[in-house]
């Protein structure tokens, strides 16, 4: 995003940046109402590493915020085309989950998102997105399924 400093005795409610870091610490407490919750204290640890990590972010912020630096073009904060198309992919990957299992649609969502992200559709890089994710969903395979012995939706495939 650009951003630059303003000169501007603005009050600082008036920029999207505040009401964006307001909401981050609104749902950093709600997670920290919900992470109190968890009984077994080994399972909190990734709950609070994340709260933390979204408590920063929102400080940063705030104190850019604060500090005067400003969105210049307040249509950046809304989703381009791209990010649209991706959070689509993302819906579909989770609908699918159920029929085709999760390494199938793990898959096909990886192969799909690569290709759009790269925006090439040439033979070599349709054949290299084929293998690396192959690869990449074989290693979740054998993470998950071999030494994690975790039980993911399976679909008619795999």
């Amino acid at each position: 995003m650009k951003n630059s400093k303003t000169n501007d005795k603005a009050p600082i409610w008036r920029c999207a940046d505040f009401y964006v870091a307001t909401f981050m610490l609104v749902v950093s407490a709600v997670a920290a109402w919900q992470i109190a919750s968890i009984e077994v204290p080994q399972s909190r640890l990734l709950p609070i590493i994340t709260l933390m990590l979204l408590i920063a972010s929102a400080a940063c912020l705030l104190w850019r915020t604060i500090r005067g630096e400003r969105v210049t073009n307040a249509l950046l904060l809304l989703f381009t085309r791209r990010e649209s198309v991706l959070l689509a992919m993302i819906l579909a990957d989770y609908l699918l989950i159920n029929i085709l299992g999760f390494y199938t649609s793990a898959y096909i969502f990886l192969v799909a998102s690569f290709l759009y992200i790269d925006g090439s559709y040439k033979k070599k890089t349709i054949i290299k997105s084929l293998i690396a994710n192959l690869v990449f969903v074989v290693v979740l395979y054998v993470g998950f399924s071999g030494f994690l012995q975790l039980v993911l939706p399976r679909g008619f495939i795999i």
